[in-house]
């Protein structure tokens, strides 16, 4: 019971501590869209084009992130899992 109880709290642990970057980097990437859009307005496209193509990158770096914190989740439950064989 208890090491089931260790490794729920550890899976909630992992998401509260995954989610707050993610949500910080969406909001970078959504605030650079809106810049691009706006120095697309006014006729700027050297900054729009930048402003565009650090989204990307932010939008890939999202995408890195989750994609880490989804392995080390199957190898905590893996390891959850493999604890509760022997029993």
């Amino acid at each position: 019971l208890v090491k089931n109880a260790i490794g729920i709290s550890s899976i909630f642990l992992l998401l509260l501590i995954v989610i707050s970057p993610v949500f910080k980097m969406l909001a970078f990437s959504l605030m650079l869209k809106i810049c691009s859009g706006f120095s697309d307005c006014f006729d700027v496209p050297k900054v729009s084009m930048t402003c565009s193509a650090l989204s990307k990158a932010i939008t890939y770096l999202i995408s890195f992130v989750l994609m880490v914190s989804f392995l080390f989740f199957i190898s905590l439950l893996l390891m959850i899992f493999s604890a509760n064989s022997f029993i």
